[in-house]
């Protein structure tokens, strides 16, 4: 979402262009959140193409989003299509690599956002189609005016400390198995500085077992925050930021980190390294 909505905002300050943002949910502010299962996000992307009749379609993430610009191309041929892949494909069957490579095979670009993604697909999928790894950036907005203090009473932080931060989604497994390793490493942390606290920013199926995990090994040393829109006031308040995954594209949190200044601790995941 973030990645989308900054890469938006660039292409219409940059180049005047432009720029509607279609999403099945969870879209950025002013985006068009058309809903449904991908079979019905399918059919709704395509009406509202119709009607934007764009002169480019840029598809992110997943294979529905895809097939819907590429379905769109067959009736307006002069319509450009480019894929950006952002984090790994998941359980893939021989079918379901033999349909993906169908699919990306046929985009004028198939972009990835790391050099670690791009080889994994190329060599799991074998699309034939040119290919870009693009570098995410970030944009980083300060804390509004109380934000940080707002954060502090919420999360009942007065007086703590050190503060660990994760800030990320919890709806990947293999991400959150590392969301897991680091609450149970806290366990260890917390024996030398019993104040310290492990701030998770982020929500997603795998929530609730996390958040039970963390009650079991670290009572009353997490908070789990949700959705932050804006992560500034985390960042601001982390003494550490902790981004234990293994599974990553290239995590915007780790950019937003060193953006921040924060010292990172962080597995050797995908395109972390890079």
């Amino acid at each position: 979402t973030t990645y989308v909505s900054q890469l938006s905002e660039e292409l219409r300050r940059a180049f005047s262009i432009n720029v509607t943002i279609l999403a099945k949910d969870g879209g950025p502010q002013g985006a068009t959140i058309l809903g449904g299962g991908p079979g019905k996000f399918i059919l709704r992307t395509l009406r509202e193409l119709e009607r934007l009749a764009p002169d480019a379609v840029h598809a992110h993430g997943h294979w529905y989003s895809l097939a819907a610009a590429l379905l769109y191309r067959r009736r307006h041929t002069k319509t450009k299509v480019v894929f950006t892949q952002h984090t790994e494909f998941e359980d893939l069957s021989r079918i379901r690599r033999w349909l993906l490579r169908l699919l990306l095979s046929q985009p004028e670009f198939f972009a990835a956002v790391s050099e670690d993604l791009l080889g994994r697909t190329l060599r799991s999928v074998r699309p034939h189609v040119r290919t870009r790894v693009v570098y995410p950036g970030v944009s980083v907005r300060p804390a509004a005016p109380g934000e940080i203090e707002t954060l502090r009473e919420t999360a009942d932080l007065l007086g703590q400390g050190p503060f660990i931060a994760f800030v990320g989604p919890l709806s990947y497994e293999r991400k959150s198995q590392g969301v897991a390793e680091l609450v149970r490493s806290m366990k260890r942390v917390r024996q030398r500085f019993p104040g310290a606290v492990l701030l998770v920013a982020g929500d997603g199926r795998h929530r609730k077992p996390l958040e039970d995990l963390a009650d079991r090994e670290i009572p009353r040393g997490s908070v789990f925050l949700g959705t932050v829109e804006n992560p500034a006031a985390v960042f601001a308040v982390a003494d550490v930021v902790a981004h234990i995954s293994l599974q990553e594209g290239l995590p915007l949190a780790v950019l937003e980190a060193m953006a921040w200044g924060r010292p990172i601790v962080a597995t050797p995941a995908g395109g972390i390294p890079e």
